[in-house]
């Protein structure tokens, strides 16, 4: 089988013969036998040179390679033409003749009802002498009349609606004019969906398809047609066509009004896929009222994390959010429910590895990695000492922190407490030994506590002390500090010094945790080697100094004093494990 393209030149010069030649339909009547000895050369001088090549779709150029100058007596060309059944069977299609005096040139056009899709078997012979003609042996050459298949094709989804479809194509009839355009066709899985078609000006071999919907299958497949409105047999290929969705979300209460939203778009589809808007909105359960919470059109990461701060929430209250992700006009949408934390007036404070406990100074520098807890904004007041199920709000500078609370009172207290909010199962002390493990409240470790106060935004160091570097009368309750309650028993209100009572500096820590440094001491959960618990913060009989993030006192674990309360903390990990 042999397939020939031609050149520019001879291609024009075949279109040109072709509605020259006279083709005559003529029977088979040669009274000699084609296969004698006697008969002159095949029309051809070369058996290497194929003889056929497609032209257009429905025609078929045969090439005559042969010097006519040496056949004086040269009378016709008697063509054969076959189609090829099987490997060993031809079916005669048709026999024509031609004069060779009609022969311009080299090439033959057969127009004779050429189909595509079909092999054909030519036999050419040379008829010389007087009549009847005595004929030559034949050239014999097949040629698979067909349609190049567009190959390689490719589909890469650049949006939530569009498609590149990319193919190549490599005529065998080529050069002639014959190719008109591609026919992509696309059907969808969805039954629903109608057969689309799209046409596609040859030469080109790209379309970019912006009428796909996401979650949806499509096969496409590309035909070559030609001015004949033939077709080619057609490639396909099949497309998932996907959207970003949400596997994962996580939502962290930070406080009681404070909640941080993760989303993470893991599915992105590739590089070339971005979304053009992210849209939260929240709603309280019983409201139907949308509040917009986050909006961003542009730099869109595959994180995406925020904090949202609500209005007046209240303990355990179900909060929803809603968020919307877009892409090329289309939208997709989840919803998020929340719970608030069951308490108030505690702050989560992040973990952090390897964080360097105890002053350099004393050569008391410990190395330790801290897992995120919780722990109270306030020293514990006496109103909620009292009543370890409280959970109502209170106007906290009307309030003193509990005080002469033994280290064994606080722990009975953080298990009461647990147990009236939480849940007794979740109590996090068993014969005074402390399950980290448990979510229920706890008095923080020295560790705990001494991060919670010192951790300082944006630097490398730590704060002296927990609103800075420094204390003054307007910052905190220490020794002639001067503020109004050292002639009333010296204690302060619980975050007395919030910058708007008598000439007082908001002196809450990065996290707004008030009266680390002086007021009560605090207890802290560990002991020392001789038994004696560890308290931290300093007191109002204390020096500046005494008061400093980093200094530690020991007392016995049944010590009640009047300058000694404590605040509680909670392990983060477990507690939203049980809470979420």
């Amino acid at each position: 089988m042999c397939i020939q393209s031609f050149s520019k030149f001879n291609l024009l010069l075949i279109l040109l013969l072709c509605f020259s030649c006279d083709i005559e339909p003529l029977s088979y009547n040669n009274s000699q036998d084609p296969e004698s000895d006697s008969f002159v050369d095949a029309p051809t001088e070369s058996e290497s040179i194929p003889m056929l090549s497609s032209i257009t779709d429905t025609s078929i150029g045969i090439l005559i390679m042969r010097d006519w100058s040496d056949i004086s007596d040269k009378k016709r060309i008697m063509i054969e033409r076959n189609i090829i059944i099987s490997d060993d069977s031809t079916k005669n299609d048709t026999t024509f003749y031609v004069d060779i005096s009609e022969i311009e040139g080299s090439v033959i056009i057969d127009t004779h009802r050429v189909r595509l899709e079909k092999t054909y078997e030519y036999k050419v012979r040379n008829g010389v002498g007087s009549e009847p003609l005595n004929y030559s042996k034949p050239l014999i050459d097949t040629l698979e009349h067909i349609l190049s298949v567009p190959v390689n094709i490719s589909v890469t989804q650049t949006s939530a609606v569009k498609a590149s479809i990319i193919w190549e194509y490599n005529p065998i009839i080529e050069e002639s004019g014959a190719i008109k355009s591609f026919i992509i066709n696309r059907i969808s899985a969805n039954p629903d969906m109608p057969e689309q078609s799209f046409e596609v000006l040859y030469p080109n071999t790209e379309y970019i398809d912006s009428t796909l919907t996401p979650y949806n299958n499509y096969t496409y497949s590309i035909h070559a047609k030609t001015h004949s409105n033939n077709y080619s047999a057609a490639d396909s290929i099949d497309i998932n066509v996907e959207f970003p969705t949400l596997p994962d979300k996580d939502w962290v209460p930070m406080s009681l009004s404070q909640i941080y939203l993760e989303y993470t778009f893991a599915s992105m589809i590739n590089t070339n896929f971005s979304l053009d808007s992210i849209i939260i909105k929240r709603y309280q359960t019983g409201s139907n009222s949308l509040k917009q919470v986050f909006i961003q059109q542009s730099n869109i990461s595959l994180t995406l994390e925020t904090v949202d701060t609500l209005s007046n929430p209240e303990p355990a209250e179900n909060w929803h959010y809603y968020i919307k992700w877009c892409n090329d006009s289309f939208c997709v949408q989840d919803t998020m429910t929340i719970r608030t934390l069951p308490f108030r007036y505690m702050v989560l404070i992040p973990g952090e590895n390897s964080y360097e406990y105890g002053e350099e100074s004393l050569a008391n520098v410990e190395t330790v990695d801290i897992d995120s807890f919780y722990i109270g904004i306030y020293e514990v007041p006496n109103i909620y000492y009292l009543d370890p199920s409280l959970i109502q709000e209170i106007n906290h500078t009307d309030y003193l922190p509990a005080s002469s609370v033994s280290w064994n009172d606080a722990v009975t207290y953080c298990n009461s407490r647990t147990s009236e909010i939480l849940g007794s199962s979740e109590e996090a002390y068993d014969d005074n030994s402390m399950d980290i493990s448990k979510a229920g409240f706890r008095l923080p470790t020295k560790y705990e506590w001494e991060y919670a106060a010192s951790i300082d935004e944006g630097t490398s160091g730590t704060r002296v002390y927990s609103m800075g570097d420094y204390l003054n009368g307007s910052r905190a309750n220490y020794f002639n500090s001067g503020d109004e309650f050292e002639s009333e028993g010296f204690i302060t209100p619980i975050g007395w010094f919030d910058g708007v009572n008598n000439g007082t500096i908001n002196s809450k820590s990065l996290y707004g945790i008030y009266d680390m440094n002086g007021n009560v001491i605090e207890w802290c959960n560990d002991s020392n080697d001789d038994g004696t618990k560890i308290a931290k913060g300093g007191y109002y009989f204390n020096e500046p100094y005494e008061c400093r993030n980093t200094n530690e006192f020991s007392f016995l674990e049944t010590l009640e004093n009047h300058a000694v309360g404590f605040r509680t903390a909670i392990s983060a990990k477990p507690f939203l494990d049980f809470w979420k």
